[in-house]
């Protein structure tokens, strides 16, 4: 799933975008409800949809905040698509990521 990461926010992003444009916000709704949890937290960070106060509110785990900077790096031209992490690529650099964060 990890590659697929970047393709499923452009797709989100895109028609979340398009719909807000068309005022089919009905179309916004179904899209948010319908994205991954990860994506729809960096829809969120990247100020492209408004979050519930519950949801600012909730918890992320490091993992979740490492994958959603990943995603808002990826999305604003830091990290080249082809340069996304494999999964065992992911796994290293969160462990790393554990480390600094426990130093």
């Amino acid at each position: 799933m990890a590659k697929r990461i970047p393709g499923m926010y452009h797709f989100y992003f895109k028609e979340i975008t398009e719909a807000i444009h068309n005022e089919d916000y009905e179309r916004v709704d179904y899209l948010v409800s319908d994205a991954p949890k990860e994506v729809k937290r960096a829809l969120i960070r990247n100020e492209v949809i408004e979050g519930s106060v519950e949801e600012t509110r909730e918890d992320e785990t490091l993992e979740e905040h490492f994958r959603i900077a990943l995603i808002a790096l990826n999305e604003q031209g830091y990290l080249a698509d082809r340069a996304w992490p494999s999964s065992y690529e992911f796994d290293e650099l969160l462990e790393a990521v554990k480390e600094l964060n426990n130093a």
